[in-house]
């Protein structure tokens, strides 16, 4: 779920690709920019059991990338609770 988290602050904030013919501009994570350990939040994970996948003959488990679609349209709700204006593309920083 963390790493969920920083992959979704990093694709709302930044994560912009361009191609000129075909070929991408960025080839190497040295020319994309990312969050930063300064920057990023602390982030507490918290599960909840859910009681009826109990009763399930085959139990689900795993919450893999949930983190990621649901932080752009948080963190925009957010973004405009506080200064009143809509984020309407991605990334924030182009």
């Amino acid at each position: 779920m963390q790493g969920g988290v920083v992959h979704g602050l990093n694709a709302t904030l930044y994560g912009r690709q361009s191609f000129v013919n075909g070929v991408p501009q960025r080839a190497n994570f040295n020319t994309y920019q990312m969050i930063r350990n300064q920057q990023m939040p602390v982030v507490q994970v918290n599960f909840v059991q859910n009681t009826a996948n109990l009763q399930r003959a085959k139990v689900i488990g795993g919450v893999g990338e949930l983190g990621v679609p649901a932080l752009a349209p948080a963190l925009a709700y957010a973004f405009y609770k506080a200064t009143g204006v809509r984020q309407r593309s991605l990334p924030f920083y182009p």
